[in-house]
């Protein structure tokens, strides 16, 4: 339980070591372009099949990446990617939206918060999820974008249809 809170601590500190003011102009925008072009990816390997799914992971994710789901669990890389190529977990649909993308530390840097609605199979049985992922993307010296942390928070507020409201 004690790696929720440092998971998250480690997403705003690294944020704040790069640089404490969101980045503007051109780079930034060239940068929420290839971001949102790799959640882009994200979605569409998620709903492929299993390995589709485990190796979009595997090429995107780094392999020190902090996971934080919204039951709590902190897995591992190596433990998640093995649970989705083995099918102990699934998604069955998923529909994202609202992407907000913030630029960090002259482009290197980026945290993406967006709306997920969708339902995961875990060990054959289904689950209907309403989250509020947040992706932190470090731009590493070999010019690849990973994904260091990962953190999804449960949503329970959605009304008649309309699944969150920003302001």
């Amino acid at each position: 339980m004690r790696r929720i809170p440092l998971t998250v601590l480690l997403a705003v500190s690294l944020v704040g070591f790069v640089r404490a003011q969101e980045e503007t102009g051109d780079k930034a925008e060239e940068v929420k372009k290839e971001i949102l072009k790799l959640e882009d990816e994200k979605l569409a390997a998620t709903l492929g099949s299993s390995t589709e799914n485990a190796d979009w992971f595997e090429r995107n994710d780094a392999d020190d990446i902090a996971y934080t789901f919204d039951n709590g669990s902190t897995p591992t890389k190596p433990v998640h990617d093995a649970q989705i190529r083995s099918g102990e977990v699934k998604v069955l649909s998923m529909k994202q939206g609202g992407f907000h993308v913030r630029v960090y530390g002259n482009g290197t840097m980026a945290v993406v918060s967006y709306w997920q609605r969708g339902s995961v199979q875990f060990n054959g049985k289904a689950h209907a999820r309403d989250l509020r992922p947040t992706d932190v993307w470090h731009k590493f010296p070999d010019g690849r974008w990973r994904r260091i942390a990962h953190s999804l928070s449960s949503v329970s507020n959605v009304n008649k249809g309309v699944l969150y409201r920003d302001k």
